[in-house]
C-alpha cells in the first residue's frame, strides 16, 4: 500500500480555514465585509470574552434566500463571481466563497436571513464537525449571523490565542479599517454588552471627518486637511494631517485601496517620500489615503485576507501618488499672503540674511551653487559660506541706497524717537494686509515678534530662514541640472549577471543621474563618472546602492535624497545663528520671504517655523472675557 492518502473531507476543511480563520478578528473581518457587500445600512457587532465565546452581527441587508442558506457554508460557493473573468471587475469585498465555509469547520455557526420578498426568515446550523440543519425562524428583514465557541475542536489552534482583552484590540483594529475604508453604514460596536464604538454613516469621503473621528479619535482629526485629485489614472481623496501632528510609528497611516485597506511597502515609501522634506527624522506622518483605480490594473487574489496587492504598473501608482500628496501638502503648510504696497521707509526688495558683517553691496558678490558645482574644492565637504541666492544686479543696486541690514560696525544708523514713531505708524497701515504682519522685536536674538490684527506672530528666525534657503538651493539644482564629475582612473568594479542586465536596461536613467559607466561584459564595468555634488561619497558603493535600488523598485531615489542632504547642511549652516541681532528691516525681509516660500511653515527637519497666538488666546491667559 503507498504512503500517501487522501485527508477526510473534515480534516481538509480544517486544514484550509486555518488561512482563513486564525483568530476572532478573523471571524469578524470575513462577516463584517459580507454585511456591506450586502448593502447594509445598520450594522451591529457584539463580541463575547474578546471574540473566542461568542461573535454576533446583524445587519439590514439584502438578505440570502432560503433555497442558498446552505450554501453558503459550502467551499467555493459565493454569488460575487462567476468565472474567472470577473476578477478584473471586481466590485464587492468578497469573492472567494470560503469565509463562512471556513467558520463552519472551526466554531458552532447559524445564520438567520429574511429577504425583503420572503414570506419568514431561513435558519442554518453547523456544529464544526460537518453537520447542518435548516429550519424556519423568526426574525426581521436582514441576517444575523452568530459564531460561538471558536476552534472548540481545534485545541491546538485554540491554545494560540491571547487573552480577551488582547483579542478585542485585534478585533477593534479590524473594525476600524473596514470601517475607514467603507463609510457609506452606520454601526455599533459591543464588547462584552458595552458599546465601545458607534460610528455614523457617512455621504461620501469628503464628509466623512465625523465617522474618522469617531474610530480614530479628534485629537486625530483636529490636524486634518482634506484634498481631492482625479486623473487618467485614478482617484485620490486624502485626509491628511498637519506635518506638525507625526507619530514615533506608522499606526495612523492608512492606504485603502478600492474599498479595502491594503498594506503596501511600495505605497508606504511613496508616502515618505512626500513628506520628506517637512516631516522631522524617525517620525512618520498620519493620514487617511483613499485610492480609486481600475480593478483591471489591480489583483486582490493573492492572499485570504486582501490586504496583500500586485499592481501592473506600481511606479506609475507611486509617482502619481507623491506628486498629489506633495501639492497637498503645500497647500497644508502654504502662508497665504497679499503682497504690501510700496512705501517710502520700506523700500526694501527680499533677500537672504546674511552674516552680521556682511553689507547688501557685498552679497550679490557670494558665490552661487553652481560655481561651487563647477568648481568644487577636491578632498573637503562643501563651505556653506560659499553657497548663496543669485541676485538681480539691478534690483540689488537700487536696494543700497537703504541700507537693509547691520553695517560692517554691527549697528544700524540711528533713528530719533520721531522717525522711528513715523516709520511704525505707516508700517501699521500695511500690516493688516500681510500674513505675518510686520515686526515688532526680536525676542533673545532667536525669535521674531509680529503683530498681525487678530494676535502675535512669533518666528523661529534660524528655521525659517533654513527653509528659505533650502527651497532656494533645490530651485537652483534644478535650473542647473545633474553636472557629472570624472574620475582621474576608472573605477573597476566587479558584479553578477543580475546587476549587468540591469545596467544595460537602465543604462539611460544611470547617465541621467551623473554616472559615466562602460559595460566591460557580464562581470566587470568601468566606472569614470559620478554626480558632481557626491563627488566625497564612496563611488563604488553610491554606484551599486542606485543599481540594488533600480533592480528592486524599478526606480531609484537614492541620488536624489542625497543631492537633498546636502543642500539642506548647507541651508542650515548658511542661516542666521540664534543669538545673532537682527534689524527691524531684516526681521521685515524674513517675514515676507516666509510669505513668498513654499513649505515654509515648517523648517527643513518638520518644526514649525512660526506660531500665531490669537488675541482671544491672550486674553485668556490674562483672565479677561
Amino acid at each position: 500500500m503507498g504512503q500517501i492518502q487522501k485527508l477526510e473531507k473534515l480534516t481538509a476543511l480544517q486544514i484550509a480555514a486555518g488561512e482563513v480563520i486564525d483568530r476572532p478578528a478573523s471571524v469578524v473581518r470575513e462577516i463584517l465585509e459580507n454585511a456591506i457587500d450586502a448593502n447594509g445600512q445598520n450594522i451591529q457587532l457584539e463580541i463575547f470574552n474578546g471574540g473566542i465565546q461568542k461573535i454576533i452581527l446583524s445587519d439590514d441587508g439584502d438578505g440570502i434566500a432560503k433555497e442558498d442558506l446552505e450554501l453558503t457554508v459550502e467551499r467555493h460557493a459565493t454569488s460575487k463571481i462567476q468565472s474567472i473573468s470577473d476578477l478584473n471587475q471586481l466590485h464587492t469585498l468578497g469573492f472567494r466563497g470560503e469565509a463562512l465555509a471556513s467558520i463552519a469547520a472551526v466554531a458552532k455557526l447559524s445564520i438567520t436571513s429574511k429577504p425583503q420578498n420572503q414570506e419568514h426568515a431561513w435558519q442554518i446550523k453547523t456544529d464544526g464537525l460537518n453537520r447542518k440543519t435548516s429550519s424556519p425562524s423568526s426574525g426581521i428583514e436582514g441576517t444575523r449571523v452568530c459564531i460561538e465557541d471558536l476552534f472548540y475542536l481545534t485545541p491546538a489552534r485554540r491554545k494560540f490565542l491571547k487573552k480577551a482583552n488582547s483579542e478585542y484590540h485585534k478585533v477593534d483594529q479590524v473594525v476600524k479599517k473596514i470601517c475607514l475604508a467603507n463609510i457609506h453604514y452606520q454601526l455599533i460596536f459591543k464588547n462584552d454588552q458595552k458599546i465601545v464604538r458607534k460610528i455614523p454613516a457617512a455621504t461620501s469621503i469628503a464628509e466623512a471627518k465625523p465617522r474618522i473621528e469617531a474610530i480614530l479619535g479628534n485629537e486625530f482629526t483636529n490636524h486634518l486637511h482634506f484634498h481631492s485629485h482625479e486623473s487618467a489614472m485614478g482617484q485620490i481623496h486624502s485626509w491628511v494631517a498637519h506635518p506638525k501632528f507625526s507619530r514615533a510609528r506608522s499606526d495612523l497611516q492608512y492606504i485603502i485601496l478600492n474599498s479595502r485597506v491594503i498594506k503596501d511597502p511600495a505605497i508606504s515609501n511613496a508616502i515618505k517620500r512626500a513628506f520628506n522634506d517637512v516631516m522631522m527624522i524617525g517620525r512618520y506622518p498620519a493620514l487617511v489615503l483613499y485610492l480609486s483605480l481600475d480593478p483591471a490594473m489591480i489583483d486582490f487574489n493573492v492572499h485570504p485576507t486582501k490586504e496583500q496587492v500586485k499592481f501592473q504598473d506600481i511606479q506609475e501608482i507611486t509617482r502619481w501618488i507623491v506628486s498629489v500628496l506633495k501639492k497637498q501638502i503645500d497647500q497644508i503648510l502654504s502662508v497665504s499672503h497679499t503682497k504690501p504696497s510700496p512705501s517710502p521707509t520700506l523700500n526694501y526688495v527680499a533677500q537672504p540674511i546674511t552674516d552680521s558683517k556682511i553689507t547688501t553691496s557685498s552679497i550679490s558678490h557670494q558665490k552661487p551653487l553652481h560655481d561651487f558645482i563647477d568648481n568644487p574644492v577636491q578632498g573637503a565637504e562643501p563651505d556653506p559660506q560659499q553657497v548663496a541666492f543669485a541676485y538681480d544686479e539691478k534690483e540689488q543696486s537700487q536696494t543700497d541706497k537703504t541700507t537693509l541690514f547691520k553695517s560692517d560696525e554691527g549697528m544700524m544708523p540711528f533713528r530719533s524717537e520721531k522717525d522711528i514713531g513715523s516709520s511704525l505708524s505707516q508700517e501699521k497701515q500695511q500690516h493688516q494686509s500681510l500674513t505675518l504682519g510686520q515686526p515688532l522685536h526680536h525676542l533673545g536674538k532667536r525669535y521674531i515678534l509680529s503683530e498681525v490684527e487678530d494676535g502675535l506672530i512669533i518666528v523661529d528666525a534660524h528655521a525659517a530662514h533654513e527653509r528659505i534657503l533650502y527651497e532656494a538651493l533645490k530651485k537652483q539644482y534644478e535650473d542647473i541640472g545633474v553636472v557629472t564629475q570624472n574620475l582621474m582612473l576608472p573605477l573597476e568594479i566587479q558584479i553578477d549577471d543580475s546587476i549587468c542586465d540591469c545596467i544595460k536596461e537602465y543604462m539611460t536613467v544611470i547617465e541621467q543621474f551623473g554616472f559615466h559607466v562602460e559595460v566591460v561584459d557580464s562581470s566587470l564595468i568601468k566606472l569614470s563618472g559620478i554626480p558632481k555634488l557626491l563627488q566625497h561619497s564612496d563611488p563604488k558603493k553610491l554606484f551599486l546602492d542606485m543599481v540594488v535600488e533600480l533592480q528592486q523598485d524599478h526606480e531609484s531615489h537614492l541620488i536624489s535624497e542625497k543631492v537633498n542632504q546636502i543642500l539642506a547642511t548647507i541651508a542650515c549652516h548658511r542661516s542666521v545663528r540664534s543669538m545673532r541681532g537682527l534689524s527691524h528691516q531684516e526681521m521685515a525681509s524674513l517675514l515676507r520671504q516666509i510669505e513668498q516660500t513654499e513649505l515654509a511653515n515648517v523648517c527643513n527637519h518638520g518644526r514649525p517655523t512660526w506660531i500665531k497666538m490669537k488675541s482671544e488666546e491672550i486674553d485668556h491667559l490674562f483672565h479677561r472675557s
